[in-house]
């Protein structure tokens, strides 16, 4: 029997389900704080075959894991401000604060801080300038959520400030939304209003910072500054100073720098050249700010007859206040000059001599006078007297005085002193002492109604030289006039070869009238050199004598009163009377006369 068996592919095949492999986890259902993700698998390898009794696959197709387990951060967020602190200062211009924190919530987590500022502030910018110049003082409010909804201005009394009236302007000012939230807003002073110190309010309204007329004191005060022109030389240190005024006695000193010459800024670095002193403020609000220009540098300056260094001035106390500008501080560089005063002056008498020294700052180092042979004259022991003097201004004036029994002869002394201000080391000047004689001769006449000439005669003055000037005085003292010319005639006269000068006053009748009843007068010459203006006076007097006549014939007999003057004969005849010929021949032998009148 042969037993045919079907294929095998005719019996049904039994499959049971395998699963495959899991595919990739889903994205975590949270980026923090724990999330979860999953992944899942068929059952597909192989799947299984229900229909021939094949089983399917066993357990989950997925599965779940935690995931992004970090904390998530958390944003800080802003509490709400608190109150306005109390005014940092009680005067002077000072700030309010409120503050808040970031607590609500604080931030965690790498979570960022909160935006904007944890204060509200107000703050006064305060000024402190130059008297008399335009000057911009503010109030700014910080932390702001917007725009200040009013500003306005006034005095410190209260008077509300008008953009425009006076000069004064106002600006409101923009908000400024960045980090800071801030507006400020500024009052423009003119400088017709800015000459003393003044206080004024600024007024602000915001809701945002719960304030209503906000009233913020803000300060202007004001300072001045003068310089004191400077002379000076270039072979020592020199100091000029720039003077500044009005400041509080108390307060911070003002800083000041200072431009060279050239308008280059003087370094405090520069100590080869230039030496700093910024002063303090005394019990006047004065302050004196010194800058020594050292010798090395003002070596730069000896060919220029001044120089101009700038200081400018800015509070110390209001770092904000702009600086004063330039203020010139002119310094006039010296030159030495020497003076000699000569003299010409009646023999015989004390003489004093001296020599001017121009150009100085300090006082001369060292002071001699020496003789024509170079000698001190402080050696000799014979009166001789030296005054070194003392600074006055810029100038010191040296004397000698020379003792009257000295004075007898032309002599020329020599003045010698070292200025170490000028580096200058017994530099020698001459001073020329020269004498003269005068001599006056009394005058005897015998008539007043003419015309009489009175002389006064000098003599040891140069030959050729400058007359002396000879000033007549009348008996009263008066001084005679030379457009006197009714009364007098004068001649001030010439030098002659011989060194004599003759100057004559003549008397002229008409002046003499006024003699009749004396039997002396005396006037006065008074003599001065022309060639060396500041010499002294030598007054002399010329006394006149005017004859009186007792009246007596020829026998001896007394015939009349007496009488005053010279008898005119004319032709042998007295024509001022009908006396005898014997009669006048007795009055002409009284007189002198040895001829005979016939």
């Amino acid at each position: 029997i042969t037993t045919i068996s079907p294929p095998i592919s005719w019996y049904p095949t039994y499959v049971t389900g395998g699963w495959s492999s899991y595919g990739s986890w889903s994205s975590c259902s949270k980026s923090c704080g724990t999330g979860t993700q999953t992944r899942s698998k068929t059952c597909t390898n192989p799947s299984p075959s229900p229909a021939h009794g094949g089983a399917s696959c066993s357990g989950t197709s997925s599965e779940r894991q935690s995931c992004n387990t970090n904390n998530c951060p958390v944003n800080g967020g802003w509490s709400s401000y608190s109150s306005w602190s109390i005014c940092s200062k009680s005067c002077d211009g000072g700030t309010q604060t409120r503050t808040r924190t970031c607590s609500n919530p604080s931030p965690a987590y790498g979570g960022s801080s909160c935006v904007g500022l944890s204060s509200q502030v107000v703050t006064a910018v305060n000024k402190e300038q130059l008297a008399g110049t335009r000057a911009l003082i503010s109030c700014t409010g910080t932390g702001l959520t917007r725009k200040l909804d009013s500003v306005k201005w006034t005095t410190s009394n209260k008077i509300a400030i008008s953009s425009g009236h006076n000069g004064y302007i106002v600006y409101d000012g923009g908000f400024d939304n960045t980090a800071d939230g801030s507006q400020t807003t500024i009052l423009t002073v003119p400088g017709s209003q800015n000459n003393r110190d003044t206080i004024y309010h600024c007024l602000i309204t915001s809701a945002s910072i719960d304030r209503v007329n906000k009233t913020i004191v803000v300060i202007l005060k004001t300072f001045n500054v003068a310089s004191t022109p400077k002379d000076l030389t270039t072979a020592v240190d020199q100091t000029l100073t720039c003077n500044i005024g009005w400041l509080d006695p108390s307060g911070t000193p003002a800083t000041v720098t200072w431009k060279d010459n050239d308008g280059a800024e003087v370094l405090t670095g520069d100590t080869d050249n230039y030496g700093f002193s910024r002063g303090s403020v005394d019990g006047s609000g004065n302050q004196v700010a010194e800058l020594t220009i050292k010798a090395a540098k003002l070596a730069d300056f000896t060919s220029l007859s001044s120089v101009t260094y700038k200081c400018s001035v800015k509070s110390g106390q209001y770092t904000d206040s702009p600086a004063s500008g330039d203020i010139n501080v002119k310094a006039t560089i010296l030159t030495l000059v020497v003076t000699a005063v000569n003299k010409e002056q009646l023999d015989g008498t004390e003489a004093t001599i001296s020599c001017i020294v121009v150009g100085l700052t300090q006082a001369l180092s060292a002071v001699k006078w020496t003789t024509s042979g170079d000698v001190d004259v402080t050696t000799l022991n014979q009166g001789y007297i030296v005054d070194v003097g003392s600074l006055v201004g810029p100038s010191q004036t040296t004397t000698l005085t020379i003792p009257a029994d000295k004075n007898n002869d032309d002599v020329t002394y020599s003045c010698v002193f070292t200025s170490a201000e000028h580096a200058s080391t017994d530099q020698k000047t001459e001073v020329t002492l020269k004498v003269f004689i005068v001599a006056s001769v009394t005058k005897s006449v015998t008539t007043i109604s003419e015309d009489q000439t009175l002389t006064c005669t000098v003599g040891e003055l140069d030959v050729g030289g400058t007359p002396v000037n000879v000033v007549w005085k009348a008996p009263d003292g008066t001084t005679v006039s030379v457009l006197d010319i009714t009364n007098y005639d004068i001649s001030n006269g010439t030098v002659d070869g011989t060194g004599i000068q003759v100057t004559e006053l003549t008397i002229k009748a008409t002046k003499l009238a006024a003699f009749a009843n004396q039997s002396t007068f005396t006037y006065k010459c008074s003599v001065t050199s022309t060639q060396y203006p500041n010499s002294p006076v030598s007054t002399h007097g010329v006394v006149v004598n005017v004859l009186d006549f007792s009246l007596i014939d020829w026998k001896g007999r007394s015939v009349g009163v007496g009488v005053r003057g010279l008898l005119i004969v004319n032709e042998g005849t007295v024509c001022n009377d009908n006396f005898s010929t014997n009669s006048a021949n007795a009055i002409c032998r009284r007189m002198g006369y040895s001829g005979q009148i016939s």
